[in-house]
């Protein structure tokens, strides 16, 4: 198991999507920020337009490890949002478009 992945549970202000992105480094990945809010925007502004593009793509995927070892597949950015916050614990806003 990989350092900092042993639970499924994420820090509040912890970006759901880069934690899984393997292009960064353990510390980048686990990177919490001084606030929710701040994680928010960027989220928004990284990972929202290619999500919206996996929506109408027919599936998002959860990129958490623990969640990519069972392969969990998402319908939409709602349903996404509602996975993060009930298995990980963090909070994403709606959209704002």
């Amino acid at each position: 198991m990989k350092r900092g992945f042993e639970k499924s549970i994420a820090r509040k202000a912890q970006c759901p999507r880069s934690i899984g992105d393997e292009a960064m480094s353990v510390d980048e990945r686990t990177f919490a920020y001084c606030r929710p809010a701040v994680m928010n925007d960027h989220f928004d502004r990284e990972h929202l337009v290619p999500m919206e593009q996996m929506e109408r793509d027919g599936f998002i995927g959860c990129m958490h490890p623990k969640c990519r070892e069972v392969d969990i597949k998402l319908h939409s950015l709602d349903h996404f949002r509602n996975h993060v916050y009930n298995v990980h614990g963090v909070a994403l806003r709606p959209s704002r478009r």
